[in-house]
C-alpha cells in the first residue's frame, strides 16, 4: 500500500516539474526570444517591395448588361461619370445608350477606328452637346474658360485593361463642313512616325483657346474627346485633348502658369463671321 502510495506521490511531482518547465522556459530568456522573433522580420523587410500596380474598376455592374463596353470616364467638376462603349462604326451609338437601347442623348463611346487594345495613340471619344452645360458632353464647353481648367486639369479614363488619369493639354473649336474651310483631322487615331505625332501635336497647340503646360512627347498617348459646338452653328466641333500621364509622373499641373491664347488658329469660316485676323502659318492651307 505504501508503495503505491509512494509511486502516486511520484508521478505527480514529476508532471508538476514538466508543467513548470513548460510554462516558464519560454519567458526564461527573453534575449533569445527577442532574436527568434527579429530573424523573420528582417527577412520580410528585405524582400517585400512597393507594389506600384492599381487595382482595375470594377465593371460588374455591366457585366453581361453592356455588350460594347470598353472603359470608363469621368471628368471632375461635371456630371461626366459614365461607361464608355465602342461600335463598328461611329453611328449605332450616336442615338444609342449602352445598353443598346434608342435614346436621344446616346451615351460616350470610342471612334471605331481606335484600338484599344494595341493601343492607339490617340483615343477619341464623342458625346452629345445638347445645348445644355449641365449635360452630357455639353460640359466640355466650360473648358473654353480659364478659371474652369485651372479647376480641373485632370480627367480620368479607363479601360478595361488599364486604369490612366490624363493631363489636359489644348481645347479648341474647329469645323465639321468643308465649306467653313479646311478641315483638320484631330481624329487621327495612329500615326507613321514620331515626326508626324509631333507635328500634329504643334498644329493643335496652334488652334489652342489656351496656354497650358503640359508637354507632349513622341510616345505618349493622347486623349481627345469631342462634341458640338454651336458658337457658329450646329456643325462645328469643341475639342478637349488630355495626355496620358507617365508612370512615376506626378498628377500635379502648374495651373497657374496657364493663359488665354490672345490669338489660336481658326478655320476660315470664324474670320467670315466674327471678323479678327487669322495668324500666319505657311504650312496651314
Amino acid at each position: 500500500m505504501k508503495k503505491t502510495v509512494i509511486r502516486f506521490i511520484c508521478i505527480i511531482a514529476a508532471i508538476a516539474v514538466v508543467l513548470g518547465l513548460l510554462y516558464f522556459y519560454p519567458f526564461s530568456d527573453p534575449s533569445e526570444t527577442e532574436a527568434e522573433i527579429e530573424t523573420p522580420v528582417q527577412a520580410v523587410e528585405t524582400s517585400t517591395e512597393v507594389s506600384t500596380t492599381k487595382p482595375l474598376r470594377d465593371y460588374s455592374a455591366f457585366t453581361g448588361k453592356v455588350r460594347d463596353l470598353v472603359g470608363y470616364l469621368q471628368v471632375p467638376n461635371t456630371t461626366i461619370d459614365d461607361a464608355v462603349v465602342q461600335g463598328t462604326d461611329n453611328s449605332y451609338y450616336l442615338r444609342r445608350s449602352i445598353y443598346g437601347y434608342y435614346s436621344y442623348s446616346g451615351c460616350y463611346f470610342v471612334d471605331y477606328e481606335c484600338d484599344l487594345s494595341k493601343p492607339s495613340q490617340n483615343t477619341v471619344i464623342y458625346g452629345h452637346n445638347l445645348m445644355d452645360s449641365s449635360r452630357l458632353f455639353g460640359q466640355l464647353t466650360r473648358f473654353k474658360s480659364l478659371s474652369f481648367y485651372k479647376s480641373t486639369p485632370v480627367i480620368t479614363f479607363d479601360t478595361l485593361q488599364e486604369q490612366m488619369k490624363w493631363k489636359v493639354f489644348a481645347v479648341f473649336q474647329t469645323n465639321n463642313d468643308a465649306e467653313d474651310g479646311v478641315l483638320f483631322n484631330f481624329r487621327r487615331a495612329d500615326f507613321a512616325s514620331q515626326e508626324d505625332f509631333l507635328y500634329f501635336i504643334e498644329r493643335v497647340r496652334r488652334r489652342a483657346l489656351l496656354n497650358i503646360p503640359v508637354d507632349v512627347q513622341e510616345n505618349d498617348r493622347i486623349l481627345t474627346l469631342v462634341t458640338c459646338d454651336y458658337d457658329i452653328n450646329n456643325d462645328w466641333r469643341l475639342v478637349v485633348m488630355a495626355r496620358l500621364i507617365r508612370p512615376g509622373e506626378s498628377d500635379e499641373v502648374d495651373v497657374e502658369s496657364a493663359t488665354i491664347n490672345s490669338n489660336p488658329l481658326y478655320p476660315e469660316g470664324w474670320y467670315r463671321r466674327k471678323g479678327g485676323t487669322r495668324p500666319s502659318y505657311p504650312d496651314e492651307p
